[in-house]
Order: C-alpha cells, then sequence, then structure tokens
C-alpha cells in the first residue's frame, strides 16, 4: 500500500536540515505556552540515534520538586473535537466515539495537515517518524516470528489498523468529497500518514481525568514535553491540576 501510494505522500513536515533549530523552535514553543520548567529546570536533548530526543535536567532536582507542569491547551485531545475541523467527520459515525485513540490520531492529522499554520507545528516536527513496535514490522521480520504469539498480534494490529485507513479513507469520500465539507484531513490521506499518526498515539497517549468544573469527562491526550520523559518503576508522581486545568509532574527522587 505504502509503495503505491509514494507519489501521493502528503506529510507536510515542516522540516530543517538543522536538529538543533528543530529544538530550540520546539523550547520556545513550550515557552510561549506556559509550559513550567523549560529551559529553566529542564532542556530538550538528542540522547542518541536509537533513543532519540528526551529530557535532560539543568541541576539536581530534588525529590517531590515540580518537574513540569503543561496546560490543557497545549495538548493535542479527543476533548477539543467538538471546536476541531475534523468534528464534522467526527460526527458522521459512531466509529469514532468507540475508538477514541484513532480519534486522537486523526486530531494529529489535522493538525498534521494545516503545515506551518498549526498551533503544534513546532511539536510535530520533533516528534519520531519511525518505529520499532509491531505495527511497522517489515515482512521479513514478521517471517522472524512464525508460529509465535508476538506474530500473531503484530499481524492483528497492521490488518486492523489497514481497516481502520480504509473506513476512514470512505468517511473522508462521503463527507470531504461529495458533501464538499473541509473536515481538517486531506482527502488524499495515505496510509503511510495514518500508520505513523497511530505510531505516535500509540506510544504517547496518556489519559484526561473527568474534570466536572469544566464539564469534561475524560478523553485522551498528546502531551507535548511530558511524552519525552523516562518513566520508572514506583509510585505516580503526575497529577492533574482541576484548578488550573493542568497536568503536574514531580520529581519521585532526587536526580
Amino acid at each position: 500500500i505504502i509503495d503505491l501510494q509514494k507519489q501521493f505522500n502528503q506529510l507536510n513536515y515542516i522540516d530543517t536540515d538543522d536538529e538543533s533549530e528543530k529544538i530550540a523552535q520546539f523550547e520556545d514553543w513550550l515557552s510561549k505556552n506556559n509550559i513550567v520548567g523549560v529551559k529553566d529546570v529542564w532542556k530538550i536533548s538528542t540522547i542518541n540515534e536509537t533513543e532519540g530526543k528526551g529530557i535532560i535536567s539543568n541541576n539536581d532536582i530534588p525529590e517531590n520538586f515540580t518537574v513540569m507542569k503543561v496546560p490543557i491547551k497545549a495538548m493535542i485531545t479527543t476533548v477539543s473535537v467538538n471546536t476541531s475541523k475534523m468534528f464534522p467527520l467526527y460526527q458522521s459515525s459512531q466509529f469514532f466515539p468507540e475508538n477514541p485513540s484513532v480519534t486522537l490520531a486523526c486530531q494529529l492529522l489535522c493538525e498534521l495537515h494545516l503545515g506551518e499554520s498549526s498551533n503544534f507545528s513546532s511539536y510535530i516536527n520533533i516528534l519520531p517518524k519511525d518505529f520499532t513496535i509491531p505495527l511497522f514490522m517489515k515482512r521479513n521480520e514478521l517471517s522472524k516470528l512464525s508460529g509465535t504469539l508476538v506474530q500473531k498480534m503484530a499481524i492483528r494490529s497492521i490488518i486492523a489498523t489497514i481497516s481502520h485507513y480504509s473506513y476512514i479513507i470512505a468517511l473522508l469520500q462521503e463527507v470531504s468529497t461529495l458533501k464538499k465539507i473541509d473536515c481538517g484531513i486531506k482527502s488524499s490521506l495515505t496510509f503511510e500518514d495514518f500508520r505513523w499518526a497511530m505510531g505516535i498515539v500509540s506510544t504517547r497517549q496518556n489519559n484526561l481525568p473527568i474534570n466536572e468544573k469544566e464539564g469534561r469527562r475524560g478523553g485522551l491526550a498528546l502531551i507535548p514535553a511530558f511524552d519525552m520523559v523516562n518513566h520508572e518503576d514506583g509510585q505516580q508522581t503526575s497529577a492533574f491540576d482541576e484548578t488550573n486545568d493542568s497536568l503536574i509532574l514531580t520529581a519521585k527522587r532526587s536526580f
């Protein structure tokens, strides 16, 4: 599918050759969107080619110190679908409420297809383009898992993603092409683009809690910078502050 669609690839990355420039632009974007901790407490850095980009502390961090604070307005969420261009597509089928991860991937694709005009372009530019998860396995890699449960699970994941993509393309044809409604995602959406968005979501999505004050029933979110922090077994030290509608991350131990 990908090889056949190469000539129609619509990935709108705002790429530069200089990785440091991308990081600097993302850090500036974080500051402008009131993410607490950037530059003062930590910075974004490329760890290595295998691990990619991550959060590096600038100084020693004591236990329970507030490392990061991210307001919901700086996140890509399923909560905002009602006010996004994707809403006509969303309300055209019960498929989206029943598949929140796919909805979040489509929200990401809406921002991707906006290009430079997207408020999230600096965030999208630093996201990985390749993954080592089963969905991205090549045929020779899958063949090495022959006869294992892992191979069956990988194939199911690939088939499900193709099925979701095919269904969304049909909806796009109906909503965008026939009804002439702009729903944010280009009708020429390729499988490569869709698989990339699903890869991002499946490796980075986080749950949003219910917030009765804001009338929010929960949802899923991509949280810039928070999704670049390493994880460790132990007590959970991230929480949602309903008063400020923000995610707060504190240090579980000294660093």
